[in-house]
Order: C-alpha cells, then sequence, then structure tokens
C-alpha cells in the first residue's frame, strides 16, 4: 500500500499505510482521560478507561482487503470500536493529521451489488461454457457470483470454452471506494493475426503504460501491437498515473480465433453514484449483550467532529500521542433484530502523531 495516514477514531487511532506500524496501548488508568459519554437509543453511555474494567487497544485489521485503523474501549463484555478505511488505494499519498473543526463522514451501506461475476457480462458469452469464480483465493461459486460489499478483492476466474479450451486469468478490483486510476484494456484482432491493444482512459494524465506478456516487458507506449500467432495469451498492462497511483490489468487474447478471449473485468463492475468509502469510518458495538454495527444502516447525515485536539504523551517510537475530542451521531443497527438505533456521545480519544 502506499505512504498514507490511518486515523484511529476511538481509544487510539494510527497513522501509516505502508509500514503499518502498531501503536502500543497506552497504560491503564483510574484518571478518566479517555472516555465515551452519551446514549444509544434511549440507553445511557458511560464508558471511561480504568474504570468498570475498561481498556484502551488498537490495531489495524484487513476489512475485504483495504486497512481498517481502529480503537476499541472494552471491558469484554460492553465495548464500542471505531475506525476509518484507507483511501485512494492505488496512489501513494500521505493524508494530513486530523485538527480541530475536522469532519469524518461515516460509511454508508450501497443500496445495491457493485459486482455481477457473470459470464452474460462478456462479449463471448456464447463461447463460454463455465466460469469458476474465486474471491481471495476462496471459491465463490460458477458463473454467477455478486459482490454487495466495499473493498479491494483479488477475483480469479476459471474459465472453461466450448471448445473445451480453458485459461484462468486473475484482476484487483476495486468496488465501493476511488479507483484513482479508471482504464480498460482494449483490443482488436485482424484476420491476418496482427493485434492492436490500447488503453480506453484518460490516457492524457498517465506517466506510462508498461506491456508484459507474461513476466516480459513488450512495450512502454500507450499501445501494443504485435503478430499473436495461433496461441491463447495473457496479456497485461500497468498504468502509471500523474496522481502516483498504480494500477495493472489482465486480459486473454485468441489467436485461434475461437472465441476463447476474456475482456477486462471492468464489464462485471456495477456503476454506483453513492459515495465512496474512502476515508470513511464505522462503528460498532455491544451493550446490553446486543451486537450493533453502523455499516448495514444509511448514515448520509453522520458526522464524527473533531472538537479539540492536544498533547497527551509520548510513545516509545518517539511520536507525539495526542489527545482528541470528539462528537458523534450516527445510526446502528442491531445484528440480531435489525432495529435501528441513533448513538449520540462525546469523548476524549487518542491519536498518535503522523510522521
Amino acid at each position: 500500500m502506499s505512504n498514507k495516514l490511518y486515523i484511529f477514531l476511538s481509544v487510539s487511532l494510527l497513522a501509516f499505510a505502508c509500514k503499518k506500524q502498531l501503536i502500543e496501548p497506552l497504560p491503564q488508568s483510574n484518571d478518566p482521560v479517555f472516555y465515551i459519554d452519551g446514549t444509544l437509543g434511549s440507553t445511557p453511555l458511560k464508558l471511561t478507561a480504568g474504570e468498570d474494567g475498561m481498556i484502551m487497544k488498537q490495531g489495524i485489521e484487513s476489512r475485504n482487503g483495504v486497512e481498517y485503523a481502529y480503537g476499541l474501549l472494552s471491558n469484554g463484555g460492553t465495548w464500542i470500536k471505531m475506525g476509518i478505511f484507507d483511501g485512494d488505494l492505488a496512489m501513494d499519498k500521505a493524508w494530513e493529521s486530523l485538527k480541530v473543526g475536522d469532519s469524518v463522514f461515516l460509511a454508508n451501506k450501497f443500496s445495491d451489488n457493485l459486482a455481477n461475476l457473470s459470464r452474460n457480462n462478456f462479449s463471448n458469452e456464447t463461447n463460454i461454457s463455465n466460469i469458476d469464480w474465486y474471491v481471495d483465493g476462496l471459491f465463490k461459486g460458477s458463473n454467477q457470483v455478486t459482490i454487495s460489499e466495499p473493498g479491494l478483492y483479488d477475483v480469479c476466474g476459471n474459465f472453461t470454452f466450448a471448445n473445451g479450451v480453458q485459461k484462468s486469468i486473475c484482476n484487483t478490483m476495486f468496488l465501493g471506494f476511488e479507483q484513482d486510476i479508471d482504464f480498460t484494456i482494449k483490443h482488436f484482432l485482424s484476420e491476418n493475426g496482427d493485434v492492436k491493444l490500447w488503453i480506453d482512459g484518460d490516457t492524457q494524465y498517465y506517466d506510462s503504460v508498461v506491456w508484459q506478456v507474461g513476466n516480459e516487458i513488450v512495450s512502454t507506449g500507450g499501445t501494443y501491437s504485435t503478430n499473436i500467432g495461433n496461441v491463447v495469451q495473457s496479456v497485461s498492462a500497468t498504468v502509471y498515473h500523474q496522481n502516483s497511483a498504480i494500477r495493472r490489468k489482465n486480459i486473454v487474447i485468441d489467436g485461434t480465433f475461437s472465441g476463447n478471449f476474456i475482456e477486462d473485468f471492468a464489464v462485471c463492475e456495477i456503476p454506483t453514484t453513492q459515495k465512496k468509502w474512502d476515508y470513511s469510518a464505522g462503528i460498532e458495538a455491544n451493550i446490553n449483550g446486543e451486537n450493533y454495527t453502523s455499516f448495514d444502516v444509511a448514515n448520509y447525515k453522520s458526522t464524527i467532529i473533531v472538537k479539540g485536539v492536544d498533547v497527551h504523551d509520548v510513545n516509545s517510537q518517539g511520536k507525539n500521542i495526542l489527545r482528541i475530542k470528539v462528537q458523534v451521531e450516527a445510526m446502528l443497527k442491531s445484528k440480531s433484530t435489525g432495529d435501528t438505533k441513533a448513538i449520540n456521545f462525546e469523548g476524549v480519544l487518542a491519536y498518535p502523531v503522523p510522521n
């Protein structure tokens, strides 16, 4: 990933997409420096580090391939967890530290699927007998698989064509997050086997395009032309954007004229106008034995407002740990009953200062 910064919004918020250094937990204390004070529906919330067994934890986890930095205030039974996703996933981009007045939006549940992995989306569907789909290394089904949750997915398809030829191809799909560099590989095959491949996208903003067949670089221009011969061949294009984004895609071209080609997986993406999840926040909780989440409910008007920032401590890495005061208004959904409740609270949370 890039050298971006991540924020812990709850007990400890961490920084860095590349090094992913974990910030150690602050010492437990009876001093109520860090707390959450508010309500969930009509239920009062009062969680204070050092009281009732409450401790602070933090870390970085992967949610559907995207780094999610979180903080957790918990006594093992009652807990509230908050965090924020990485963003601009294809870019080498730093994110500024939180400051007073900043507003962090809540991730909103998408109203429709984000991808439909189906042979019906390919122009040569009549020549495709079967596709076994694998997502992040796990078999998900044949011919028809949908993806509804945002993420950065490694998608592989094992294609069996009508003439018995088999070919596998993998691509990374950015779903529900900004692609930062959006393009499609196109190709045209003439009757004599001459093939031309090109990038369909905003090429005026590209620094370079590197074409590869296997591990061999075959061209570094905006297009690649060759005579493919009587073979079925995988070709990749890696695009380097002026905004620092780098992205690679793979397709399969067929010099046998048997329809055994595989198009860019972009044909399986479902366009959406909803706000992407880059740098968005999430809230989860267990209150009175009931699990709640913000990810399964609309949070269009929900916010996390930074109301105060000062230095609390210095960790063993020599980095300042800030004390950040936040105001939170959001909606949570019960995982068992499906009921939604408003969560409102003020909290003082910890945040390590980025480099």
